[in-house]
């Protein structure tokens, strides 16, 4: 719409409320009164009254995230049966603007990306469902020591050591692969888990802790990301990103195991 000029309110509410009559004057009022009712309705579906707001954000996450109908959804609210997992497709990749053919830019987001480790938590009660301590990105390569990143002084240093096993594993002469898989283990690469454990009823983001263990395929040259959950949840998940010498990204559908409520 942005691009052919009709990027306008009216058209926006028209998209978003299409009930609206025609001749409406699509008054900000009357669409904030129509999306407040469809709201409620929701309210009063799953709850009957007083929904609290993570459950809203579950409920409308959860069609969002898998495409799933909005029963499909209040059932996954309810404590029911949850809807399929999507084969989520993981969006970890670099603006192509931003890459130089050199690692400059996948550098730069994990410096900001891994010092924010997030922790999960339980969407009904919000309470925390990992120890702080174990708060962090942890990071193993083949044959070594595993690497924690996160706010810490020790934490902060260990991102340049990451960075470096990184580009080394997929060696120099592949930059563009070496930014993918920075992409992939920064927060674009941690998308999967928003919509992934919404439907299960936890907290998490693009920024909640994670373990990330690499491999490389000395055939293809491929690095493969194994995704798994940081020891101490009450839930486990995992999926995998492999990483072609040129860049491009394929991914496994996540896969949860734990209980559908907690």
């Amino acid at each position: 719409m942005e691009a052919n000029g009709t990027l306008t309110f009216k058209n926006l509410a028209k998209v978003c409320v299409p009930e609206l009559p025609e001749d409406s004057a699509f008054e900000f009022k009357e669409v904030g009164d129509k999306l407040n009712a469809v709201l409620d309705s929701v309210n009063s579906i799953v709850l009957g009254k007083n929904l609290p707001i993570d459950m809203l954000v579950k409920v409308v996450n959860t069609m969002y995230d898998t495409g799933c109908s909005l029963d499909e959804a209040l059932d996954a609210a309810n404590g029911g049966k949850s809807p399929p997992t999507a084969p989520y497709v993981s969006s970890g990749t670099l603006e192509i603007e931003a890459f130089d053919g050199t690692t400059k830019a996948g550098r730069k987001q994990l410096q900001t990306d891994l010092v924010r480790p997030k922790n999960y938590g339980d969407m009904k009660t919000g309470k925390d469902l990992l120890p702080e301590e174990k708060v962090a990105f942890t990071f193993n390569f083949p044959g070594e020591p595993s690497i924690a990143t996160n706010e810490t002084k020790q934490g902060k240093e260990n991102i340049e050591t990451v960075l470096n096993k990184i580009e080394s594993l997929c060696g120099k002469a592949h930059p563009a692969q070496a930014s993918s898989v920075m992409a992939q283990v920064s927060q674009s690469g941690l998308a999967d888990l928003y919509g992934g454990l919404t439907i299960h009823g936890i907290r998490s983001s693009e920024h909640v802790a994670c373990d990330f263990s690499l491999s490389k395929d000395d055939a293809t040259g491929d690095v493969t990301i194994r995704y798994s959950s940081p020891e101490g949840l009450p839930f486990s998940f995992e999926w995998t990103a492999t990483v072609k010498v040129d860049g491009t990204v394929t991914t496994t559908p996540f896969q949860y195991n734990g209980p559908d409520t907690l």
